[in-house]
């Protein structure tokens, strides 16, 4: 009886670790990881096709997999990278069987580019609508000479940018080294117009300080 798994890259792309496994094999293999700087890996990325190999010990040392006899692990590519791994454990493939195989993992492939190309036009299309927005945002507050006004149409272009549902502006008052909060919009009054926040004190501060964002969850 045959048992197959299916390995993805890790997040830090330092492993392939099984995320879906079946066959007799099902509770050896479900723990089956390949290093990224595995032979096995590596002879796949080279040759960019699917390897057999007779000795299981060429994958893994562990004397678990003892028990798998012959295996074929079938590379799915991403551009130049080796996004997953489709593995195939104790049956003789036939020529038949591995043109099939060889078709699934190229339709597979396909299928990932395609996505990934599809989310890249379309995170392409939103960063132009931002582009044009904060053009929009630019004539619009151009002519704006009252204070106030100039600081509250800011932070309401900015949660309109952000999909945000509240927000508040401040400026740094050199004198006291303060945060000041010069426009708002809550749904509450935890911020209030004009409260002080000490820059040293406060997160606000050390945005300032970093000059950069900072994603506090």
């Amino acid at each position: 009886q045959t048992s197959a798994t299916l390995m993805v890259l890790s997040e830090d792309e330092s492993i392939y670790r099984t995320t879906y496994c079946i066959g007799k094999h099902k509770d050896i293999i479900s723990d089956l990881t390949l290093d990224t700087k595995n032979p096995v890996i590596n002879k796949m990325r080279d040759t960019r096709s699917a390897i057999f190999l007779e000795d299981f010990g060429e994958v893994s040392s562990s004397g678990q997999f003892k028990r798998i006899e012959s295996s074929y692990f079938f590379p799915i590519f991403i551009g130049g990278a080796v996004e997953a791994v489709v593995g195939i454990f104790t049956k003789e493939i036939s020529r038949e069987d591995m043109k099939i195989l060889n078709a699934f993992r190229e339709y597979v492939q396909l299928n990932l580019e395609n996505r990934d190309l599809r989310m890249a036009v379309s995170e392409n299309k939103k960063a132009d609508e931002k582009l044009t927005y904060l053009a929009d945002i630019t004539k619009s507050i151009v002519s704006i000479l009252d204070q106030d006004k100039l600081l509250n149409t800011l932070l309401d272009k900015s949660l309109q940018l952000l999909n945000a549902e509240q927000g508040s502006l401040m400026l740094l008052d050199h004198d006291t080294s303060e945060l000041v909060v010069e426009a708002r919009r809550c749904i509450d009054d935890t911020v209030q117009e004009k409260m002080r926040f000490k820059k040293g004190e406060s997160i606000s501060g050390m945005v300032l300080d970093k000059g950069g964002s900072l994603l506090v969850e």
